[in-house]
């Protein structure tokens, strides 16, 4: 029990000090509208429309069809996903400000190798990888966020968007944003 309080605390410490950090970290936005064409979601009449920093589009009718939800991508512009938000396999925390995809709450008391969450404050998902061999389970992470909301592999690197591992589990990775694989930038793995 005192184990599994210590791990829950360590998570809770861990993810809120990732989000701090990426807000901390991230870079500015400008206010400039951004044209966004997306082949796999409905954005409009004629598949484009225009996002201004923080989502909101200029085109009727609206931008994303039922059983999906905009979120903010990292530069601003709004990315159509599947609404996780109602689905009955994600959690939400008794505050509302955090959502659960994978793992729960506590994703260690499940035996899951990683658990995903969505913070509603900044708009942002959080992978943690609890397991070895990470380079597996980052995989599988990321083709479970991509199933779960409906989108392919270039808009997940366009959302906000952590992947972790708690010291723990891999001190060597430990202190950076891992990345998606796929994406640019991302840590390549053993």
């Amino acid at each position: 029990m005192q184990k599994a309080l210590i791990i829950l605390i360590a998570g809770v410490v861990f993810v809120g000090g990732a989000a701090l950090t990426w807000f901390l970290l991230a870079p500015s936005q400008t206010s400039a509208p951004v044209t966004q064409t997306n082949d796999s979601s409905y954005t409009g009449i004629d598949n484009t429309s225009t996002v201004t920093p923080g989502g909101n589009t200029s085109n009727t009718p609206s931008a994303v069809r039922e059983g999906y939800i905009e979120v903010t991508g990292e530069l601003g512009a709004g990315i159509a996903v599947k609404d996780f938000k109602s689905d009955p396999a994600t959690e939400k925390d008794k505050d509302g400000r955090h959502y659960y995809l994978t793992g729960g709450i506590d994703p260690s008391s499940t035996d899951s190798p990683y658990g995903i969450s969505y913070t509603e404050s900044d708009q942002s998902f959080s992978v943690v990888l609890l397991k070895e061999p990470l380079r597996e389970f980052r995989k599988l992470a990321e083709t479970e966020l991509m199933n779960r909301l409906g989108i392919n592999a270039t808009e997940a690197c366009g959302l906000r968007y952590w992947v972790s591992v708690p010291t723990w589990v891999n001190a060597t990775f430990s202190t950076k944003n891992l990345g998606f694989s796929f994406c640019p930038g991302a840590t390549q793995l053993p």
